[in-house]
């Protein structure tokens, strides 16, 4: 029988989440072009993401409660931000992407809240889940990063077991 981990999800802020990468608030940043109708805020962050590929996700809230078994990476920065409601984004620290028998830490994972209008820009190798809804039954978000194969001598699963065969559970 596999062990369960609770983690509580956080408020995003630039410190706790600095570890597994760089954040954009959103409104709060000052603009720095305006007009009547318009603002812009250049640059929110500085990114550098070869090729990549714009995707998006409609994710479901799970009848079971939001278990989570295992995770994956990127071996670039993954971006993702919530259209019209709040995700829940899970995030492990980043792991040595040449070590492919690497598995996620749950003892290092947490649960963050991001609102529309605010983004993450998770570091190659960060372990993530894919994002739950906050609050509702479904939720649409964007994502971009790089298509690359799934993780040499883990092809077989969806997702690469935490260690120590422990699950998440994540309180909302």
């Amino acid at each position: 029988m596999k062990n369960t981990i609770k983690i509580k999800v956080e408020e995003l802020n630039i410190e706790t989440f600095k570890p597994f990468g760089q954040i954009v608030l959103g409104p709060v940043e000052k603009p720095n072009y305006k007009d009547i109708s318009w603002k812009s805020l250049f640059p929110v962050a500085q990114i550098h993401l070869p090729q990549g590929e714009l995707g998006w996700v409609i994710s479901k809230k799970p009848k079971k409660g939001m278990i989570i078994e295992g995770m994956e990476r990127e071996p670039e920065i993954e971006i993702i931000w919530p259209v019209d409601k709040p995700i829940i984004q899970v995030v492990s620290i980043p792991g040595n992407l040449s070590d492919h028998s690497e598995q996620p830490n749950a003892k290092s994972t947490k649960a963050f809240l991001i609102k529309p209008g605010q983004v993450i820009i998770m570091k190659a190798g960060t372990w993530h889940y894919a994002a739950f809804p906050a609050g509702s039954k479904e939720v649409f978000y964007y994502f971009m990063t790089k298509d690359h194969p799934r993780e040499p001598g883990w092809k077989d699963v969806a997702w690469v077991p935490f260690k120590d065969e422990v699950v998440i559970e994540i309180e909302n």
